[in-house]
């Protein structure tokens, strides 16, 4: 049974927090899976099988393998330059049909590749510091897109203002590049 939910990034967080209109919310996949029966049939007795425990990748639930590796460092990038509010390696993350619509059919809270900046400008405007550690918890890829589901906790605090914690999940969706990775949605 999949069944998809709309939740907020810690950009939509942010802006909540400083009174700008909230950016997208971005769908994330939530697979339940189907309860195995235990029983054995009478006559026929399994020995449980060892198998070797699978290495996970740092930070993460998914195999530590060098594709896995190469998209964790690239969202890697992307969480270091949103604690060091770097706008400018942020934008060059962003995939050209980079688009946020705000989960919702009113175009003045989309965001494109051509307003991204000044989104980001007017997000990190105010904030004195951001601590914003992530957890991986799947990464598929399909024909060049890569669907990265995670978690984040974030911690920022605007001036003269208390410091705000937060935690959600978030989908971030990837393209391939012939040097990389671009970001496509899920800022």
């Amino acid at each position: 049974m999949r069944r998809s939910l709309r939740l907020p990034s810690l950009f939509a967080l942010l802006l909540s927090s400083c009174g700008a209109p909230p950016p997208p919310r971005v769908p994330v996949d939530v697979v339940v899976p189907a309860v195995r029966s235990t029983q054995v049939a009478p006559e026929v007795e399994e020995l449980p099988q060892r198998q070797a425990p699978i290495a996970l990748a740092p930070k993460s639930d998914v195999p530590d393998t060098p594709e896995n590796a190469a998209v964790i460092g690239f969202c890697e990038r992307y969480r270091k330059a949103v604690e060091e509010k770097n706008v400018d390696v942020l934008v060059s993350l962003a995939a050209p049909d980079y688009f946020e619509d705000g989960d919702n059919d009113d175009p003045i809270d989309d965001i494109d590749a051509q307003n991204l900046e000044r989104h980001l400008r007017t997000l990190f405007a105010g904030v004195e510091q951001i601590q914003y550690e992530i957890h991986y918890h799947r990464i598929v890829g399909e024909e060049g897109v890569i669907f990265v589901d995670y978690s984040y906790t974030a911690s920022y605090r605007f001036a003269g203002a208390k410091p705000k914690n937060v935690s959600d999940d978030n989908r971030m969706v990837l393209v391939r590049t012939a040097d990389g990775f671009l970001i496509r949605s899920g800022m």
